[in-house]
C-alpha cells in the first residue's frame, strides 16, 4: 500500500505562512508511516539536514556517508527548507539528493514558508522536482485544512 501511494505523486510540497500547520502535518505523516510494517521514515529540519551533510563531508571527505544513511529510509520529511534560500550550492546539492531519492521511489515531503516561485528560482533541480510534485498551499492553521490534507494522504491509492 505504501509503495503504491508514494508512486502516485512524489514529492509533496507544503507551503504557507508560519503557524499554518505544516510541521503538524509532517509529524502526522511521520507517525502514520512509522506504524507501517517495514517502512522507515525520518523527519529533519533543513538546518539539521545541512549540519549532517557538512559533518559527513568533514569526517569522510564527501557527502556519500550522509547519502547512504538517507537511502536507508523509505520516506524523508523535511521542514523549513526555506532557510537554505540564498545558498545556491547547498540548495543544489540537497535537491540533487532529493531527486535521487524520489527517483528510487522514496517518499519526499518538503515544507517551507515562502511562495514556491521564490524557491524555484534558486535551482534547476528544484524546478524539475516541482514539475512532478503535488503542492499544498496551507492557510493559517485550522482543523479543516489539516483534515483536508489528511483525507488526501490517508486515502487509498489510485491510478493516474
Amino acid at each position: 500500500y505504501y509503495r503504491q501511494w508514494a508512486n502516485r505523486r512524489n514529492p509533496i510540497f507544503l507551503y504557507g505562512p508560519s503557524r499554518s500547520g505544516k510541521t503538524t502535518i509532517l509529524r502526522g505523516i511521520e507517525d502514520y508511516l512509522s506504524r507501517m510494517k517495514g517502512v522507515r521514515v525520518i523527519r529533519l529540519d533543513a538546518e539539521d539536514l545541512v549540519a549532517e551533510l557538512v559533518k559527513s563531508i568533514r569526517i569522510s571527505g564527501g557527502p556519500e556517508r550522509f547519502y547512504d544513511k538517507l537511502h536507508d529510509y523509505d520516506a524523508l520529511l523535511v521542514d523549513n527548507i526555506w532557510v537554505l534560500r540564498g545558498k545556491p550550492r547547498t540548495i543544489e546539492e540537497i535537491f540533487i539528493l532529493f531527486k535521487t531519492l524520489v527517483d528510487k521511489g522514496k517518499l519526499l515531503v518538503i515544507a517551507w514558508d515562502i511562495e514556491p516561485e521564490t524557491l524555484l528560482q534558486e535551482s534547476k533541480t528544484i524546478k524539475e522536482l516541482h514539475e512532478r510534485s503535488i503542492t499544498f498551499k496551507m492557510k493559517p492553521y485550522n482543523a479543516k485544512n489539516i483534515s483536508n490534507f489528511n483525507t488526501y494522504f490517508l486515502s487509498p491509492p489510485f491510478d493516474e
